[in-house]
């Protein structure tokens, strides 16, 4: 099991268990009105606290990328944490008829008088007195979030609408924060549930306010120029030089940035294909073009057009316990082997990797560049290539290495091939810790 499900799972039965500490879902008397009432609360707690996980994971905070296994890692936690939000948000709104198909409304009774008199408590009294205001903040900023939320989700939507979409759900949220601080029943506040409760909306409002003043990552951006272009027309690639200013501290191989060169556009994240050279301060960018904006790119950079760069993030980094390697590259999954190539050729590590190189075709002017840098990084290059109907699988690569033991596998590339390998792998006996893939998939 993962570092990110783990932590996945631990939020989502602590946020149930801590509420269980001051509510039930089984009030005695079992009344219509007392169920609804829990079940309402139960449901808001979770999609707010949820919501506010999925600000939290958003801002790029290095101790929590480092201890989840990387920004990728985070980012995928992000999306959970995102569509539980959602969710729960559905069923919050739906609250009222599902209570009624639980616990049917058999009488009408008065509600009990409130706990706390609000001529004795100012608070409770204020928010008494705004409780109509956030009920409608609530219920337009839940038509609101469904509307950006499908929007997000849309992968036919452009990238720059997509991230100036996130932007506006920082908004929405705020407004479901101000709905559920005055919502919330007023005796939870009383508990340590409450101080914990707060604490999580307080940091994901932090975490939102920084989205709409652009401050996530803002204190790892530093300046750069592209120095050099090379087009591979035949395989719709191009390679981006870029010189970064001092501020830079260097990077490991394997590792990604984001680029930004045209400001309505926004960042992009891209492997950086070049190990670390201080006196050079050169990243290399291998980009494919897979999109709408990717596409563009080989038109739209040109020498000396400043760009930023944001980084560096990641674990892809082949550090491990294990002596030997398998690095598989897929399509574009290949440029952080190249990046890790690089630096083999610069340091002469002898430790034993072999390369698998998965893609559709491969131009001879690629192929040998590639030859020439796997034999001076001494690492054995297999190839793969759907042209010549070689297919890759878990049987393969053990049939090439020999065993598994001692060894540690690294794949990029498509997900879905990724998941189809790692099974195989495990069903031959790779633990799970052997094995590390890049999610280079944030929407």
């Amino acid at each position: 099991m993962s570092k990110i499900t783990i932590a996945f799972g631990l939020c989502l039965v602590a946020t149930v268990l801590l509420w269980m500490s001051v509510d039930t879902l089984s009030p005695d008397p079992l009344t219509h009105i007392a169920y609804k009432q829990a079940f309402t609360q139960f449901t808001g707690v979770v999609a707010i606290v949820t919501m506010s996980l999925c600000m939290i994971t958003s801002v790029r905070f290095s101790p929590l990328n480092k201890a989840l296994g990387g920004l990728d890692k985070v980012y995928r936690l992000h999306k959970w944490f995102g569509v539980v939000g959602f969710v729960f948000s559905v069923v919050h709104w739906l609250a009222r008829d599902i209570a009624s198909k639980v616990v049917p409304l058999v009488d009408v009774t008065k509600r009990s008088k409130p706990e706390f008199d609000p001529a004795s408590n100012p608070i409770f009294a204020l928010f008494q007195q705004n409780r109509e205001l956030a009920e409608t903040a609530g219920e337009y900023g839940f038509y609101a979030i469904v509307i950006f939320v499908l929007l997000a989700l849309a992968r036919f939507i452009p990238y720059h609408i997509f991230r100036k979409a996130h932007n506006v759900i920082a908004l929405i949220f705020l407004s479901l924060v101000c709905h559920s601080v005055v919502l919330t029943k007023f005796d939870y506040w009383m508990t340590p549930f409450g101080a914990i409760y707060g604490l999580i909306m307080l940091l994901g409002t932090l975490a939102a306010i920084m989205s709409l003043f652009g401050r996530i990552g803002q204190t790892n951006k530093v300046s750069g120029r592209i120095s050099q272009i090379v087009k591979h027309q035949d395989i719709d690639v191009v390679e981006a030089t870029v010189v970064v200013d001092e501020r830079w501290q260097g990077h490991k191989s394997g590792q990604f940035a984001f680029l930004t060169s045209k400001r309505a556009e926004g960042a992009h994240p891209y492997t950086i294909a070049s190990s670390w050279d201080p006196e050079s301060r050169e990243l290399t960018f291998i980009i494919k073009a897979l999109g709408d904006w990717t596409s563009q790119l080989k038109d739209w950079f040109k020498i000396d057009m400043p760009v930023t760069v944001e980084g560096p993030y990641g674990q892809f980094d082949f550090e491990c316990a294990q002596q030997r390697q398998v690095w598989v590259g897929a399509g574009i999954g290949i440029t952080p082997f190249v990046a890790k190539l690089k630096e083999r050729e610069r340091t002469g590590d002898q430790s034993p990797v072999d390369l698998f190189v998965c893609a559709a075709e491969v131009s001879e002017e690629i192929k040998q560049r590639l030859k020439t840098r796997a034999s001076n990084a001494n690492v054995t290059l297999h190839w793969y290539l759907q042209s010549e109907d070689k297919r890759l699988s878990a049987n393969v690569i053990l049939q090439r290495i020999g065993k598994l033991e001692d060894t540690s596998v690294w794949f990029c590339g498509p997900s879905a091939f990724g998941h189809s390998l790692s099974k195989g792998l495990f069903k031959l006996g790779l633990s799970r810790s052997q094995y590390h893939q890049e999610m280079f998939k944030f929407r």
